[in-house]
């Protein structure tokens, strides 16, 4: 099944930036850019208008800044859809504001310069995107060391320490892989598993995370992680990889 395309709202007071975003977010298999604004007032009437799937939102605009945007929207009872935060290193911290002040609606902060490991960052925030909309079609619960998925006509009752690696399926779908019998595909994304469940699960790829109790080492020339008993690694995906490393030592 084709999903539907993500439906952008960049707003950038810097033109050549704003250029680089919506070329960056055409070219992706998974999005096209509606609309543009450098101004909060004209992104305050287009995105009224265009009704976005996601905005992507610089912190600093020419007449303001995008707290007054999103404090507009909200003023009007606007639906906001999710957005993502642009920044620069030194307005990191109003960034973290906006993810404080507005946490029901940012999801993702987007620090520049993004281009290197563009791909990356693109499909995580994809996903993000498509887990905000997304209700769940699987009853999930995690208690004492168990999760239990009830998905259409099966329960499945599984342990944290049986689970080595998870993949993403596909179609919002997840395979777990256990250390004996086959894997257990469940509807649901890697992103609303990680979100409820255990820590000892951690994302180390766009489309994979592993159980850290079951790493037996990591190929830091190939960003590679190994599992116990397999021979075959698991990739590290370049976002994931600084985190990987303290989670370890």
């Amino acid at each position: 099944m084709q999903l539907m395309k993500i439906k952008f709202y960049v707003v950038e007071d810097e033109p050549e930036n704003r250029r680089g975003m919506i070329n960056l977010l055409n070219s992706g298999d998974h999005s096209l850019v509606v609309g543009d604004a450098d101004t909060v007032n004209h992104a305050f009437l287009g995105i009224i208008k265009e009704k976005p799937d996601a905005l992507m939102l610089d912190i600093k605009l020419l007449e303001g800044d995008a707290f007054i945007l999103l404090e507009k929207l909200r003023e009007i009872h606007y639906p906001i859809p999710p957005v993502i935060i642009v920044t620069g290193h030194l307005d990191f911290e109003l960034a973290q504001q906006a993810l404080n002040d507005f946490r029901d609606y940012v999801i993702h902060i987007l620090q520049k310069p993004f281009l290197e490991n563009w791909e990356e960052k693109y499909y995580l925030i994809i996903d993000k995107i498509r887990t905000y909309y997304l209700k769940p079609s699987t009853e999930f619960w995690y208690q004492d060391q168990v999760f239990l998925f009830r998905s259409g006509h099966n329960t499945y009752r599984i342990r944290l320490k049986e689970i080595e690696y998870i993949e993403v399926g596909g179609n919002g779908t997840i395979i777990i892989h256990r250390d004996f019998g086959d894997p257990v595909k469940i509807y649901m994304t890697l992103n609303q598993f990680l979100h409820k469940s255990s820590q000892e699960v951690v994302r180390i790829h766009r489309k994979y995370a592993v159980n850290k109790n079951k790493i037996d080492h990591i190929d830091h020339e190939d960003r590679m992680i190994y599992l116990f008993g397999h021979q075959k690694g698991i990739d590290i995906g370049e976002v994931f990889y600084p985190d990987i490393i303290q989670i370890i030592q």
